[in-house]
């Protein structure tokens, strides 16, 4: 029989072995940058500006607040994202209503401040100003957080509405930390107070969520 002569020499690379290996699936997508659009145009704001002023005037200060919501829905209107713009669903009766209720608690309080010196003795007006400044602490958090919830519910995206999910007992807290160290005097506070916007507004952000309107 004829032995077959063996060749140690390697094989030639196939084109297959060239190429070089898939890529692994490993379940993470890509994720993408979306930015946010606007469309609007100054002459078109300008235009509705005047209008507001002009209805506003004739009816004494009670439309500033429609004139208010047509801002708010054209701009949102004119704002793109991904490819659908978003839409304003206040109204101006919301708004007045708010306002009033605004208005009587923030009377309230501001009376209580113009009556600390007429109380008799320096006792009783310690104890109003105590009163007087604890109202002060919860009343601008609610209102913050009020304002805050009602803009929110008012924006929608594809059907879906935003919301806010901040407990208010959190923000007060916040609100009277950062108040207590505005007032301090010490260098310390000084420096650390221009962050107190940012708190605030981080502490608001993380709580807004979105959720599909109900049909």
């Amino acid at each position: 029989s004829v032995v077959e002569p063996f060749d140690a020499s390697p094989a030639p690379p196939t084109a297959e072995a060239a190429s070089p290996p898939p890529p692994i699936d490993d379940g993470i997508e890509d994720h993408q940058t979306q930015r946010l659009s606007f469309h609007g145009i100054g002459g078109s704001l300008f235009g509705i500006h005047l209008v507001n002023i002009f209805r506003t005037l004739i009816s004494l200060g009670i439309y500033h607040f429609w004139g208010k919501v047509r801002v708010r829905a054209y701009l949102l209107s004119e704002s793109e994202f991904e490819g659908d713009r978003f839409a304003y669903h206040g109204t101006g009766r919301e708004l007045l209503t708010g306002s009033i209720k605004a208005g009587f608690a923030f009377g309230v309080l501001i009376a209580c401040f113009n009556a600390l010196p007429f109380l008799p003795g320096p006792g009783a007006q310690l104890a109003g100003a105590a009163i007087a400044y604890g109202l002060f602490l919860v009343l601008v958090p609610v209102a913050m957080v009020g304002a805050r919830r009602y803009r929110l519910s008012r924006t929608s995206w594809r059907g879906i509405r935003f919301s806010f999910r901040g407990r208010l007992a959190d923000f007060i807290k916040l609100f009277a930390t950062v108040f207590a160290s505005v007032r301090d005097d010490n260098a310390t506070s000084a420096l650390s107070a221009p962050a107190a916007p940012t708190s605030r507004r981080r502490a608001t952000s993380t709580s807004t969520r979105a959720r599909r309107a109900r049909t």
